[in-house]
C-alpha cells in the first residue's frame, strides 16, 4: 500500500467515544441489577427468613421466621448481607 491508499488514521476522538460507550454500558448493567434487586426486596418483604441474619458485627438483623421489614433489608444493605438474607426466603411458590 502506498501511502496515499492507506487506510486513514481514526479520530483522535475514537478513544473518547469508547470510553462513552462503556460508561453507557456499565450505568445500563447497574441500573438492571439494581432493579433485579428491588424486585427480589419487594418479592421477600413480609415474608418469614428461614434462618436467622446476622450483621457484620454479629448482631441480630432478623432472627429464624421473622418477617422480611424494610428496615431490616436496609440495614442488611449497609452491612453487606443483604444476599444472604434475600437468599434466607423461600421462592412463593414454595421452591
Amino acid at each position: 500500500m502506498s501511502a496515499d491508499t492507506a487506510a486513514p488514521e481514526p479520530p483522535e476522538r475514537a478513544p473518547h467515544l469508547w470510553e462513552k460507550v462503556v460508561d453507557k454500558v456499565q450505568a445500563l448493567q447497574l441500573r438492571m441489577r439494581d432493579e433485579a434487586e428491588r424486585r427480589r426486596v419487594n418479592q421477600v418483604l413480609g415474608r418469614p427468613v428461614s434462618r436467622t441474619i446476622l450483621d457484620d458485627r454479629q448482631r441480630v438483623i432478623l432472627d429464624f421466621g421473622e418477617p422480611v421489614t424494610r428496615a431490616a433489608v436496609l440495614r442488611a444493605r449497609r452491612c453487606g448481607v443483604l444476599d444472604a438474607l434475600l437468599s434466607a426466603v423461600g421462592s412463593p411458590d414454595g421452591e
